[in-house]
């Protein structure tokens, strides 16, 4: 009988544990229509700017979000044909939140073209050694592809999929962040050896790298976690810690 007690006991406070987590966590749901017609529109992304969590709309035009975490987001509405819809959306722990949206047609109509050939943007980034350095391999390399799937995440964020050591720099406002080598520290154990960034070739910081630069406006990164790594053209004594290299579509 004691040993039946103290089970229930443990599986009391194991649901117990299960329960409060499920309690700290937020819900979202809705429903998407189109703005001409208000019929329910299938096949809508629904993404959480800045976190992994999305959704695609069913036949009802309806969609579910759970297992979030409380807080404010951005929240945007895509589909082929439609124009983007954005909001804010406040989540609140053991809620669920409406977050309906109605999204207008696009008024652009193409032409039928058949289009042959490599596309521009990968050209652009032979031209400037991009693919050759990845056929070299001693860097991490983020294409154009990559970063068309992660345009609702930030900079940091795709930074961090790469095993890039990112820390935020309170003292210059939430859009600054400071990339580091991952292995050298202080005598107090703390990160000590920033990374550098260069854009379009060009170093533009020393130390901070700022979050505000959007992910569709990027061609392709590449990462350098490291001295030994580093190709000519990006190395020097500032960049001994490591170098990251921002591409954008309109600099290639």
């Amino acid at each position: 009988m004691r040993l039946l007690r103290c089970r229930a006991l443990l599986l009391g406070v194991i649901l117990l544990g299960f329960t409060t987590s499920l309690a700290a966590q937020a819900v979202m749901a809705g429903i998407v229509r189109e703005d001409s017609s208000a019929r329910p529109l299938e096949g809508v992304e629904v993404l959480i700017n800045g976190t992994p969590h999305r959704a695609v709309t069913g036949a009802n035009g309806r969609y579910q979000l759970e297992g979030l975490q409380p807080g404010i987001y951005q929240v945007i509405f895509r589909t082929v044909g439609h124009i983007p819809v954005r909001m804010d959306v406040l989540l609140t722990a053991g809620e669920t939140t409406r977050a309906n949206a109605t999204l207008v047609r696009s008024d652009v109509v193409l032409d039928p073209i058949v289009v042959t050939g490599e596309p521009l943007g990968d050209v652009g980034l032979d031209v400037v050694g991009f693919e050759e350095r990845r056929r070299i391999g001693l860097g991490r390399f983020i294409d154009p592809v990559e970063l068309r799937e992660s345009e609702h995440l930030r900079v940091v964020d795709v930074l961090r999929r790469h095993g890039v050591t990112i820390m935020p720099v309170p003292s210059q406002g939430k859009n600054v962040f400071r990339a580091y080598h991952p292995w050298r520290r202080n005598g107090a154990g703390q990160l000590n050896c920033p990374m550098v960034t260069y854009l379009d070739g060009t170093l533009v910081v020393i130390d901070d790298l700022r979050t505000d630069v959007d992910i569709s406006s990027l061609a392709a990164i590449e990462v350098y976690r490291g001295g030994a790594q580093l190709p000519a053209q990006f190395s020097g004594a500032q960049a001994q810690c490591g170098v990251i290299v921002m591409w954008t579509r309109r600099g290639r």
